[in-house]
């Protein structure tokens, strides 16, 4: 399984692709500054077809590439928080602000796309969701994310979207959500680091090994969770030292690979493919 999480500032995305070739991706946010865009960067990397998009969260910044991305490859799942329709969605994003071209595009597409896909596993790479329901839980969209539990090859992934700390406790209640995060060894921090998206109780059943964070430059004083997250975290020993916390901000992209004969780690700043393994500090370059 080969994991990239692209720099696209305060927004999301990231491209898995399983050990044959199947591709699915976690939203399609893009980067303003770079004009990185996954609509543009699929196709020129030979990607025609997504097995699977999923939308973590219904905020623009996870979402803001879609209707290019629908017009340059092909989506043939769907996997988003159901328990809201495409009317309640438009409805509650029109509360404060006209509803964008991107999440008209994205209403579109749940109308369209009536069955949702189920999680599956497919060439031992595994992908389980969560979510809160609305509206007898949460009405806010940050708390509606879907947190998506990623694995392959001993490689154990949460995405957790924009979840806040009430959105986590109300997941922790489940004992099939906490089993799945007892198994976490890479943590990709909620809310891209900020403050309302830590909590401290999802720490006394995950250990991961690292954390990382899909951020831009710091601009809210609610970002400063790093040291947080560190003290959570063994991290994994590199040539430069030992890593608890990667960001996009700092790192670029960040690739996670996971074979049959161990875990590799590269970043745009450090591109060479690092062997890492997730149970001990030992490292090597391949």
């Amino acid at each position: 399984m080969r994991v990239k999480i692209f720099d696209v500032e305060h927004g999301a995305c990231a491209l898995i692709t399983s050990p044959s070739g199947v591709h699915t991706l976690i939203d399609c946010g893009f980067n303003a500054i770079t004009d990185f865009r996954p609509s543009t960067y699929l196709p020129i990397i030979g990607i025609s077809t997504l097995h699977t998009l999923i939308i973590s969260n219904y905020d623009e910044d996870h979402i803001n590439d879609l209707i290019h991305l629908r017009k340059s490859v092909r989506i043939e799942h769907l996997i988003r928080n159901a328990s809201i329709s495409a009317y309640e969605l438009k409805a509650l994003k029109s509360a404060n602000n006209t509803p964008s071209a991107s999440l008209i595009e994205l209403c579109k597409m749940i109308e369209q796309y009536k069955h949702p896909a189920k999680t599956s596993i497919m060439d031992g790479m595994e992908i389980c969701t969560f979510r809160n329901r609305y509206p007898v839980e949460f009405q806010d969209t940050n708390n509606l994310s879907v947190v998506n539990f990623i694995s392959c090859n001993g490689l154990r992934m949460v995405f957790a979207g924009d979840l806040e700390t009430e959105g986590w406790k109300k997941l922790l209640l489940d004992e099939k959500f906490r089993n799945n995060l007892a198994r976490v060894n890479v943590f990709v921090a909620s809310h891209h680091g900020r403050e309302n998206g830590y909590c401290d109780e999802v720490f006394q059943y995950c250990t991961p090994k690292i954390v990382v964070i899909s951020d831009k430059n710091k601009i809210h004083g609610t970002q400063e969770t790093t040291v947080k997250y560190a003290s959570k975290v063994s991290g994994i020993s590199l040539p430069d030292g030992n890593r608890k916390v990667f960001t996009t901000r700092n790192d670029g992209r960040i690739e996670l690979i996971s074979t049959e004969f161990g875990f590799y780690i590269s970043t745009s700043k450090n591109p060479t493919h690092t062997k890492i393994n997730l149970q001990s500090d030992v490292h090597a370059i391949v």
